[in-house]
C-alpha cells in the first residue's frame, strides 16, 4: 500500500508540472499587443470644413502660405482652401464636386485653344491633361490683388467673383499663372465658377517685334510707359495692365461705334475675342508712322477730340482671333504731368492699309 501510494504522488506531481510548463509555454508564445503611436489623437467624427486649413497635408504648407491662415468656416477662403487642397491631390471627384455647371475655361497663349464651357467631370480631364504641371504641389497660389474683374465667359458676361485666386506654378513647364475665379450660386453656396489661364513670356521674345521704341525702357516716360504696356499685353498681366489704363478706357472700332468700360471689363474682351487665341508673340508693334495704315487721311492723333494730350500711338497688327487684325494704342498725358494708356482703336482688318 506504502509503495502504491508513492507511486501515485510521483505521477500525480509530474502530471502537475507537465500542465504547468505547458500553461507558462502558452502565455509566453501569444503575441504581444502592439501599443499605438504615441502621436496618434483618436478625435470623433468632424465636418472636413472645421478641420480644413489646420490639417492641410505638411508637404503643402510650405506652397500655399495663403491656407495658414485660419479662415472662418463658411467663408470663400475656407472655400478657396478647399479647392487648392483637392488640386495638389488630385482629387477629380472634389473638384468637380466643387465646379459650376457649366464649368468656364479660358487659355491664352500657345496651344490655349481660347474659351470653353464644360461640365465639371470633363473640365477636370482637361485641367489634368493640359494646364497642370507633373507636380501638383509645386503650384502656388494666393489671393489676386486686383479683384474688380467680371467672370470669365463670352461678351456679355458681367457677374462678379466673390474671390479670385492667383495660381503660379500651371502648365506642363510650370511657366503659367491662373485666375481661378469663384462665386456664389442661386442657392447661396460658394462654387468653383472657372478659370482664366495666362501664359508668361519673356520680353525677349517682344524686343525683336518692336520697331521706333528701345524696350526696355524707353528714351522717354511715354516710351517707358509704351515698353511696359507693351510686354504686359504678350505676357498676359492683367494686374499690371489695369494700373497703366485710364479708368473707364474707350474702346473704339474702325468704321463703327466705340464704347467705355471698366479696365477689368475692356481686358476681358480683349483677351477672350481681340487677341489670337495662338501666340500673343505674334504680334507687332511700331511708333513708326511710315508704317502705320492711311486711316483716310484723318490724322490718328484727332481721333479722341482735342481734349485729350496725346504722347505717343502704337501701331500694331497680328490683332483678332485669326491674327489679321490690328489695333491703334493711344498713351496720353494727364493734367497732372502723368502717362496712361488712355484708349484704342481696334480693326478686324489692317484698317485701310
Amino acid at each position: 500500500m506504502g509503495n502504491r501510494f508513492k507511486i501515485f504522488l510521483f505521477i500525480l506531481s509530474t502530471l502537475i508540472l507537465t500542465v504547468c510548463g505547458q500553461i507558462e509555454v502558452g502565455i509566453e508564445n501569444q503575441p504581444t499587443p502592439t501599443p499605438l503611436p504615441t502621436d496618434v489623437i483618436l478625435v470623433p467624427e468632424t465636418d472636413i470644413n472645421e478641420v480644413l486649413v489646420r490639417d492641410l497635408k505638411p508637404d503643402l504648407e510650405p506652397n500655399n502660405d495663403f491656407c495658414q491662415e485660419e479662415w472662418e468656416v463658411g467663408s470663400p477662403e475656407k472655400f478657396a482652401c478647399r479647392l487648392i487642397e483637392y488640386l495638389a491631390e488630385k482629387q477629380l471627384e472634389g473638384l468637380a464636386n466643387l465646379m459650376a455647371d457649366p464649368f468656364t475655361l479660358i487659355s491664352s497663349g500657345q496651344g490655349g485653344g481660347g474659351g470653353r464651357e464644360d461640365s465639371p467631370e470633363q473640365a477636370v480631364g482637361v485641367l489634368y491633361e493640359s494646364f497642370l504641371p507633373p507636380n501638383q504641389e509645386a503650384m502656388f497660389f494666393s489671393i489676386d490683388p486686383n479683384q474688380d474683374q467680371t467672370l470669365p465667359g463670352p461678351p456679355g458676361t458681367t457677374g462678379k467673383p466673390i474671390l479670385i485666386l492667383l495660381g503660379d506654378g500651371w502648365g506642363q513647364e510650370g511657366q503659367r499663372t491662373a485666375n481661378l475665379f469663384i462665386t456664389q450660386n442661386e442657392s447661396g453656396e460658394y462654387v468653383w465658377y472657372g478659370i482664366h489661364i495666362n501664359r508668361l513670356e519673356e520680353v525677349s521674345d517682344t524686343t525683336e517685334k518692336i520697331q521706333g521704341l528701345v524696350c526696355p525702357g524707353g528714351a522717354s516716360p511715354a516710351e517707358s510707359l509704351a515698353c511696359t504696356l507693351i510686354d504686359s499685353l504678350v505676357s498676359h498681366q492683367e494686374t499690371t495692365l489695369q494700373q497703366l489704363m485710364g479708368d473707364p478706357f474707350t474702346l473704339a472700332y474702325w468704321g463703327s461705334e466705340s464704347r467705355m468700360d471698366t479696365p477689368s471689363g475692356i481686358l476681358n474682351e480683349l483677351y477672350q475675342t481681340r487677341l489670337p487665341t495662338n501666340s500673343l508673340n505674334d504680334i507687332t508693334f511700331t511708333t513708326d508712322r511710315s508704317q502705320f495704315p492711311p486711316l483716310q487721311g484723318i490724322p490718328p492723333e484727332t481721333m479722341f477730340g482735342p481734349e485729350v494730350n496725346i504722347a505717343l500711338i502704337i501701331y500694331s497688327e497680328g490683332w483678332g482671333e485669326d491674327g489679321q487684325g490690328a489695333a491703334l494704342l493711344y498713351i496720353a498725358q494727364n493734367d497732372a504731368g502723368d502717362y496712361y494708356w488712355h484708349s484704342m482703336v481696334f480693326s478686324f482688318q489692317h484698317f485701310d492699309k
